[in-house]
């Protein structure tokens, strides 16, 4: 995961040691270090920090190939790192709420269960009447949602859709977030992050918690909410389509550009993951980066005046004969060719120069 990018990027790589201290600080052990060994995580208080950590490594790296954000959105723990790359949450506080926030939420692990299911909210919303611990954990597209709750209930409901002979299956989620399970966890969280100082966005934030056409406070109380409340991404993904069309899933591995692409159907737009698993990372990184450019040029840097000056066309001010042996046709015949615009064979043919005045 990025191990790659950290031996052949050396603006990922100086992202990454800036982040360095204060991750160490925050959340307490290194990630540079477990980058670079590809060290296999398990466990949201180590899962949900790292995945953080290499966001913010990754924006910076395409942002130094000139692809910057005109908005950011984010999904679930997402949303800290798009917070803090508008500017609304400074590094250190993004990294302690993502510490507190994965290590309260590792302590429910194992107690619900997370599942997808393709079919559409409305559906979803009468099928899971039946089971009060079940509730909606995330509108991923008109067509996919995400329910979580107790186990044996989130089965249930499998088993229900499974048998309509619509696609479902759970989530290799240890934790049931954004369901009634997190309520034992507010209190705390809520107390813990009592010290953020949030301040308005450098960069428009789309929420999925709160109205997406409008821009939230990120205090205490909106990260408690992230937490419980479901995650809105196909009604953020609709209000960006208003005003953007390029999405850029920033990411180990692309796992929302199908619902990006579900949600705006035959909308104009381009969505393009950064890394993918078990490929090369600076390839398929470049190969995304190339994909974006194809849709708007980068945004990079230009050097002042004096420009080179580049030379201009090189006229080759030569005449051209057509060796063509003469017809035995007669004179007339010659006359009607000219007057139908073709060549009279034998004629001189000399190219336009428009250079010359």
């Amino acid at each position: 995961m990025a191990r790659q990018l950290l031996a052949d990027e050396p603006e990922f790589a100086a992202a990454i040691d800036e982040l360095e201290p204060v991750f160490v600080e925050q959340v307490g052990f290194s990630l540079r270090q477990i980058l670079a060994d590809g060290a296999v995580l398990a466990g949201d208080a180590r899962v949900q920090p790292v995945l953080m950590g290499l966001q913010l490594g990754l924006t910076e790296l395409w942002r130094c190939y000139g692809v910057i954000p005109d908005a950011v959105i984010g999904h679930s723990m997402g949303e800290i790192t798009a917070a803090v790359v508008a500017g609304a949450l400074s590094v250190p506080d993004g990294l302690h709420l993502i510490g507190v926030r994965s290590r309260l939420m590792s302590r429910l692990a194992g107690q619900g269960a997370v599942a997808l299911l393709h079919v559409d909210a409305p559906a979803v919303t009468a099928l899971i009447a039946e089971y009060p611990g079940v509730g909606v954990g995330g509108f991923v597209s008109p067509r996919q949602t995400v329910i979580a709750g107790p186990p044996d209930q989130i089965d249930a409901v499998l088993a229900a859709v499974t048998q309509q002979g619509r696609f479902a299956r759970r989530v290799n989620m240890e934790v049931a977030s954004h369901s009634a399970l997190m309520d034992p966890i507010l209190p705390e969280l809520r107390g813990a992050l009592a010290g953020l100082t949030p301040t308005t966005p450098v960069t428009p934030v789309i929420s999925t918690v709160t109205d997406p056409a409008t821009t939230p406070v990120f205090d205490a109380d909106y990260w408690v909410a992230n937490v419980r409340q479901p995650v809105r991404l196909s009604q953020a993904i609709s209000v960006a389509a208003q005003d953007h069309s390029t999405f850029v899933e920033i990411s180990a591995h692309p796992m929302l550009t199908h619902a990006i692409s579900e949600t705006l159907g035959e909308t104009h737009h381009h969505a393009v993951g950064t890394l993918y698993r078990d490929t090369d990372d600076t390839v398929t990184f470049h190969t995304n980066l190339n994909a974006t450019h194809a849709a708007y040029p980068p945004d990079t840097p230009h050097p002042s005046e004096p420009h080179p000056v580049l030379p201009s066309t090189p006229w080759q001010h030569t005449r051209h004969w057509i060796n063509i042996a003469p017809s035995r046709g007669s004179g007339a015949s010659q006359g009607r060719a000219a007057a139908a615009g073709g060549v009279i064979p034998g004629a001189l043919v000399q190219r336009i120069d428009l250079a010359r005045p």
